[in-house]
């Protein structure tokens, strides 16, 4: 396993998120084996590797999932079959189900400005949370990214962010409206949550370490609540908000895709479902014989 993860990093270059979800998904795959009593990774078969997504079908695991666990086995199996660990790959013309993809949950912008504006700016803490709201809502970041950026990578002179993505760096630009309130946090706040400490990390939690993807997730949970907003808003239900926002405003799709650092230009184009769903929903609102 650990070969494996070593040419999970150095040949696919995958990005940290996809590392943990590939080996998680192989370790229950080998955990399902066992209890199979299949010892040997020489000796699974495809009957078995279409055995296990029965099994995770009947756990009732969504599509997505079982998909993810699929494309998980190729890879690793493919691997195997490279290096000689294995004489036959179990998982060739086995065929990765279709996923539907499902118009992102995003809010309005009216949504984004009050959930926005509740931060209280007469506190550290405040400060600090309307600078994180604002960077997320400005790059269409996601969390992961977010709480990986340091100070070094804030380029205020061009008004730019510097992040890696699938383990390469890229920069994207950031609004006058977050540069200023980074300014703010920078200025006013980020040393008093420091206090003694020390760390790179522009977003720090108040104990003066290095803000966590749950910490993030927190703080916007509990301004959704104070902002009295009838919807479980997520990071990323904000960075879908971005790239609908740019889109509905008339941004180039490919330039929306480059933005967010999807692979593949479908990844962006479910925003547009997500239009067509908003002109039907006012349609029938407000058209006397809708």
């Amino acid at each position: 396993m650990l070969e494996f993860k070593g040419y999970l990093i150095k040949e696919k270059k995958v990005s940290t998120n996809t590392l943990e979800s590939y080996l998680r998904d192989v370790k229950q795959f080998n955990d399902f084996c066992l209890k199979m009593n299949i010892n040997n990774i020489k000796e699974v078969s495809k009957a078995q590797i279409i055995s296990f997504l029965i099994y995770l079908q009947k756990m009732g695991r969504a599509t997505t999932t079982i998909t993810r666990n699929l494309v998980a086995l190729r890879v690793f199996f493919h691997y195997l079959f490279d290096c000689s660990y294995i004489e036959s790959n179990p998982v060739i013309n086995l065929k990765i189900p279709k996923i539907e993809r499902k118009v992102p949950k995003t809010l309005t912008i009216k949504e984004i400005d009050i959930l926005l504006n509740t931060p209280d700016l007469n506190t550290n803490k405040g400060l600090r949370d309307k600078a994180i709201l604002e960077v997320l809502y400005s790059t269409g970041l996601k969390v992961s990214e977010l709480v990986n950026i340091k100070i070094m990578d804030i380029n205020f002179r061009n008004k730019s962010i510097s992040y890696y993505s699938n383990r390469e760096k890229r920069s994207i630009p950031i609004g006058d409206v977050a540069i200023r309130f980074l300014n703010k946090y920078l200025a006013y706040s980020r040393e008093k949550i420091l206090k003694d400490n020390k760390c790179d990390y522009l977003f720090v939690n108040m104990q003066g370490k290095q803000l966590t993807r749950q910490g993030v997730w927190k703080i916007i949970k509990g301004y959704t609540k104070e902002a009295n907003i009838n919807k479980d808003i997520t990071p990323h239900m904000i960075r879908h908000s971005f790239a609908l926002h740019l889109i509905q405003n008339g941004a180039d799709l490919h330039m929306v895709k480059e933005l967010l650092g999807h692979l593949d230009i479908s990844s962006t184009q479910v925003y547009i479902k997500g239009i067509e769903q908003n002109i039907k929903e006012t349609y029938k609102a407000f058209h006397p014989r809708a």
